[in-house]
């Protein structure tokens, strides 16, 4: 039985794999960030000021699309 994967190959599909579970990595930290801004996201809408709901929906966006991006990688590395 011989083997047709080179080394290269293997490091390249390692790297994605690595790759893949740092964003996943960073992506949950990222969302956990979120949850904790989300906390002050009832007091901005009390007081009709929009920074804390604009920086919660766009890191919770980063944070799924890290979460997203992480699972494809390594799914397909």
């Amino acid at each position: 039985m011989q083997f047709t994967t080179t080394q290269a190959e293997i490091e390249t599909r390692m790297s994605r794999y690595r790759n893949g579970s740092l964003m996943l990595t960073c992506g949950w930290i990222i969302l956990g960030f979120a949850v904790m801004l989300g906390l002050f996201w009832f007091n901005s809408v009390k007081g009709g000021d929009i920074f804390w709901r604009a920086l919660t929906g766009s890191v919770a966006v980063i944070a799924v699309v890290l979460i997203g991006l992480g699972n494809h990688y390594r799914r397909f590395a």
